[in-house]
């Protein structure tokens, strides 16, 4: 795509059908919306022998899809293996992240050419020594929603940060308030996707990565 895959092949899931084999489809995970924007530029373009139906969605969408589309599905011994694993996975997860320090914080009113490199400039400047994860989320239709979660270093860096509210992010002043670890969990699920329809079914997710 010319663009960054999360992971790299690791980005790509190809969709099985009930019988286990590619269902002719699969979700690539961009870092970026620019990213998922410019792969969008490929859309009807052949990959393999086939041209290949591009559309955006974001990580809940895909989820909702997968849902719908494999609901009615018998589960096989090894797709039960699989949640199980996944779920002491993200017990264990779970318990890690409830150790950890809960400094978060909201940005609302970006502009939606925001990008994680300037939020993180604009705490820098501000004097937030340790910036951590920053999630951009989006809407409905996969744009930026103007909102941003941030993960700070301290309780000083979040008093810090909280000092920021109502001061200027390039042409705009932006919000900051406090919240909490949970609405960073769930902003980190709007990830931008790109679903691809009409796939050979030999082809590879190194094969995607690299389209």
């Amino acid at each position: 795509f010319g663009c960054e895959v999360v992971d790299g092949p690791g980005g790509v899931k190809i969709e099985m059908n009930e019988r286990g084999q590619p269902s002719g489809s699969a979700f690539v995970q961009f870092k970026t919306n620019a990213d998922a924007e410019n792969a969008l530029k490929y859309n009807k373009q052949k990959l393999g022998d086939r041209y290949v139906d591009m559309e955006k969605m974001t990580s809940e969408d895909r989820e909702a899809t997968e849902n719908k589309e494999y609901g009615d599905a018998k589960e096989n011994k090894e797709d039960r293996e699989a949640k199980e694993n996944k779920k002491d996975r993200e017990a264990k997860e779970q318990k890690e992240v409830a150790k950890e320090n809960n400094f978060c914080i909201k940005l609302s009113g970006l502009a939606r050419k925001a990008t994680q490199a300037e939020i993180f400039d604009f705490l820098s400047v501000g004097h937030v020594k340790q910036v951590g994860e920053i999630a951009i989320t989006v809407n409905g239709k996969g744009k930026p929603s103007g909102d941003a979660f941030v993960k700070v270093g301290s309780n000083e860096d979040l008093k810090v940060a909280l000092c920021l509210n109502d001061t200027a992010f390039g042409n705009r002043r932006v919000e900051v308030h406090k919240v909490g670890l949970a609405q960073l969990e769930k902003a980190r699920k709007n990830i931008f996707c790109i679903k691809l329809s009409c796939l050979s079914r030999k082809i590879t997710e190194n094969d995607i990565s690299k389209f």
